[in-house]
């Protein structure tokens, strides 16, 4: 039984790192940067491509998601087996 626990955390931890990874990528857009004086991009920028960034980093955003949950699952399947 403690074999099966482990190797839960340790599917459990890849599992959040995987999620970690999806996260870091979703942070990485390609708008310019804000002014911080004037409040206004550094760079022209289209509302088309600003809206496509926002969209990849929401798909990005659910995959990241997603990993969290199986994580999170892995996690409570290791706390209920633990209990036995």
């Amino acid at each position: 039984m403690k074999n099966a626990i482990a190797a839960i955390n340790v599917l459990g931890a890849v599992a959040a790192l995987i999620a970690a990874w999806w996260w870091f990528r979703a942070s990485r857009t390609n708008l310019p940067k804000i002014d911080m004086v004037t409040r206004k991009p550094a760079a022209p920028i289209g509302m088309l491509e600003m809206a496509n960034d926002m969209v990849v980093a929401a798909r990005l955003n659910g995959i990241a998601a997603s990993w969290s949950g199986v994580a999170a699952i892995l996690g409570a399947i290791s706390i209920a087996l633990s209990s036995f």
